[in-house]
């Protein structure tokens, strides 16, 4: 069931990244459109409200992923697509020790120092998390970052 509606939110976040990449661009950078033309200005906050709701909602499946250990939860992330309130959900992964999903997460936001960070605890020990790839992956991530 989590699958379906992830296929379908990936579908409606495509189209709405479709037709209306303008205003995608202004949610995705937090960025308040100023206009005074109520006919202009209607339909972007609609839009900005859309891009919202998406946001609540990958939050939303990120935690529940993460809260039921699924093994789907590094796909949703790695997908690309996501749109989620990243401090929230980097909070909520940390509590919940998914921690190679948090790194990955801190990639997907392009917080590269503090995914390589997250590895290395990883590897080193500090952190436990069998759904980690092995220091081969880290090095890989290394390699394009460096």
């Amino acid at each position: 069931m989590i699958n379906n509606v992830n296929g379908f939110l990936c579908k409606a976040k495509l189209q709405f990244k479709l037709l209306c990449p303008f205003s995608y661009i202004f949610a995705q950078h937090s960025i308040k459109p100023v206009t005074c033309n109520p006919e202009v200005s209607k339909p972007i906050f609609t839009l900005l409200k859309l891009f919202r709701v998406f946001q609540e909602v990958d939050t939303a499946l990120l935690k529940l992923y993460a809260e039921i250990n699924a093994p789907e939860l590094e796909a949703f992330i790695a997908a690309g697509e996501i749109t989620c309130d990243v401090k929230d959900c980097c909070d909520w992964l940390e509590k919940s020790k998914c921690y190679h999903a948090l790194a990955l997460l801190h990639r997907h936001a392009h917080d590269h120092d503090r995914a390589l960070k997250v590895w290395a605890k990883i590897i080193s020990g500090e952190y436990k998390d069998d759904s980690f790839h092995g220091l081969e992956f880290f090095v890989e991530c290394l390699a394009k970052y460096v």
